[in-house]
């Protein structure tokens, strides 16, 4: 059987290092295996710095002209004609059978027009939106939809596509929401390479906890700041607790008005190598994970979370509040602890009762390690594969 020539296009990729440039390379990566070709067409930057860089991939990647998507901006119409000219062009020149687009703008919209101006003589295109080009939440600022012209785009195009891949229950609520028919949505999750997780944990005499990520307002580690707050320090001392607080950005935090300076909480900004992508997460980061004895997931909204799955691939135990996209990878209470009422009273409660009580801690640590199984990255890959395999008539 000859490969399946798939052209994924993305507005953002490696060098750049998150969550989803890694999801997608470690997909093409493990794509190959089920006798799939994925080309990946990405921004002349990214292409011009993997080139800078000399990072060689097992997969072929095609810049996109300069500036692509930056039409799209400044006229709708001129970028939909042009780019429904150069897909069309793309195809026959790398005998593309399905196209798989990342982020439901600017590449959904885009697709979804090109499906729109030549249907029925198009190739399958599908997308998959990935968090802020599909969710809004005004309080907080987040979503590119805020933008009326966004959101107008992303109501009248996403619709015309073939399919869309959502990596959450959460998600798949939000394709309803714009009237997507259900039979055009696949549920396909995140994956994460649980052989990056696999190193021993070393002998400590603290119990950590640790929250990481990026800092931003929907990460919600204020949440944990106030929790802290009000829990006994006599426990904390005599059961010498540690609150690690990981990530970008993350000394943000200390501006937080309630926030203490203690010995129990340590903040520890991260930076990003985008030359070692294939070390990410970082051996550093890697290090927190193993030497953690819980995860804690304050988050008020998330499109799947990918700090949940890894983790599960740490085998830590996980305690999440009730929020979209956490309770959907923690599949309700299957692979980890989730309150009932997001209050601080109950997460002082949980926090307790992992250090206390063994039984218990166990438990969520067995839960952790079904869940990694669950979204493994060779288990994944697979889903895909038939998933593009049938859709194309493979």
């Amino acid at each position: 059987m000859s490969h399946l020539n798939l052209g994924i296009i993305t507005s953002s990729f490696l060098p750049a290092v998150g969550g989803v440039e890694i999801s997608l390379h470690n997909l093409a990566s493990n794509l190959i295996v089920n006798k799939i070709n994925p080309i990946v067409f990405t921004s002349y930057t990214h292409a011009k710095k993997l080139k800078q860089y000399k990072i060689k991939l097992p997969y072929k990647v095609v810049s996109l002209p300069p500036k692509f998507f930056g039409t799209l901006e400044y006229s709708s119409n001129a970028f939909f004609s042009f780019s429904n000219f150069y897909l069309k062009k793309i195809i026959k020149k790398h005998k593309i059978k399905i196209f798989y687009g990342l982020f439901g703008y600017p590449v959904g919209v885009m697709l979804g027009n090109y499906v729109e101006k030549n249907f029925p003589n198009h190739i399958p295109s599908v997308c998959r939106c990935v968090g802020e080009d599909i969710q809004i939440n005004k309080d907080i600022n987040y979503g590119l939809r805020i933008t009326k012209k966004v959101d107008r785009l992303i109501k009248t195009k996403l619709n015309q596509l073939d399919f869309l891949v959502a990596s959450s229950n959460t998600i798949t609520k939000e394709y309803n929401k714009l009237n997507i028919k259900s039979s055009k949505i696949k549920l396909i999750p995140n994956p994460v390479n649980i052989n990056k997780f696999n190193k021993k944990k070393k002998l400590k005499s603290t119990f950590n906890f640790l929250c990481l990520g990026r800092y931003h307002k929907k990460k919600n580690f204020e949440f944990v700041i106030d929790v802290i707050n009000s829990i006994d320090k006599g426990w904390v001392l005599d059961n010498k607790i540690v609150f690690y607080f990981v990530g970008t950005n993350i000394s943000n935090l200390e501006n937080y008005g309630k926030f203490k300076k203690q010995r129990f909480i340590k903040i520890i900004d991260t930076q990003i190598n985008n030359k070692d992508f294939r070390n990410f997460p970082s051996q550093k980061i890697i290090n927190y994970y193993k030497n953690s004895d819980c995860f804690l997931m304050p988050s008020t909204l998330e499109s799947f979370g990918n700090v949940l799955t890894e983790a599960m691939a740490s085998s830590l135990p996980i305690i999440s509040l009730r929020s979209p996209g956490c309770i959907d990878v923690l599949d309700n209470g299957k692979f980890g602890q989730i309150l009932k009422k997001n209050s601080p009273t109950e997460l002082v409660y949980f926090i307790k009762r992992i250090v206390d009580d063994k039984f218990f801690r166990m438990n969520l640590v067995k839960k952790s390690k079904a869940g990694a199984k669950k979204y493994c990255v060779k288990s994944i890959s697979k889903q895909y594969s038939t998933f593009f395999k049938k859709i194309a008539n493979v």
